[in-house]
């Protein structure tokens, strides 16, 4: 019971009807020119030419059509990595093929600019996949774009606080979980409308210095 070393003494022998096939290095280059760009390529030109988180790149580049919608919508809107955010976190499981390239660009970009705040981009999203209209219509049409007036959103502050003045307190008294309380009030009154870093910004400034906001 010797061991088998050489492929004759499996009895293999070529193929009488068929001429060994030789092809040329200039036949295998074009070959290779034509094939699609792999997923680990891409995956690794997506991280270098976009600067996006490898992360991300390994979910975008599991489809073709995934990586292409991803492609597209920053031709519309150049932030990478904020396209890739929404994508992965909301277009996908939720809206994929519901919506287009251009339409989550568009929201993402509004978001990023102040128009909208961040939960009506969601509801945005939601929108366009049920209507087919584009997110600008929408903001328009149901008057979704945020409220920028300085004064108008010191107003709705100052009422929110005069409507917790107890919450202010503890909130003045280094209570900083309150903060995300009082964001929500201000929120609710302008239905979503303001701008919840500009919100953020004036309750610290009232609730480190006192002011004519002061309940």
């Amino acid at each position: 019971m010797r061991s088998k070393e050489e492929s004759a003494e499996y009895r293999y022998f070529p193929e009488p009807d068929l001429p060994n096939l030789r092809l040329d290095e200039e036949y295998v280059r074009k070959i290779k020119e034509g094939l699609p760009e792999l997923p680990d390529k891409k995956r690794e030109r997506f991280i270098k030419q976009y600067s996006i988180r490898e992360y991300d790149a390994k979910i975008l580049i599991t489809s073709p059509p995934l990586a292409d919608f991803f492609e597209q919508a920053i031709k519309r809107y150049n932030n990478p990595q904020k396209i890739a955010n929404w994508i992965i976190s909301e277009y996908l499981g939720n809206f994929e093929g519901k919506i287009s390239p251009d339409a989550i660009a568009d929201i993402v970009r509004f978001v990023e600019e102040g128009k909208v705040s961040r939960p009506v981009g969601k509801e945005l999203l939601k929108w366009v996949s049920e209507t087919g209209k584009s997110p600008e219509l929408l903001i328009k049409e149901k008057g979704l774009e945020q409220v920028q007036d300085k004064n108008i959103i010191k107003q709705i502050i100052q009422k929110v606080i005069s409507n917790n003045p107890k919450e202010f307190e503890r909130l003045k008294a280094g209570e900083e979980k309150l903060m995300g309380f009082f964001i929500g009030q201000v929120m609710k009154e302008t239905k979503g409308k303001a701008d919840p870093k500009s919100v953020k910004k004036y309750l610290e400034g009232v609730s480190h210095k006192l002011s004519t906001f002061s309940p």
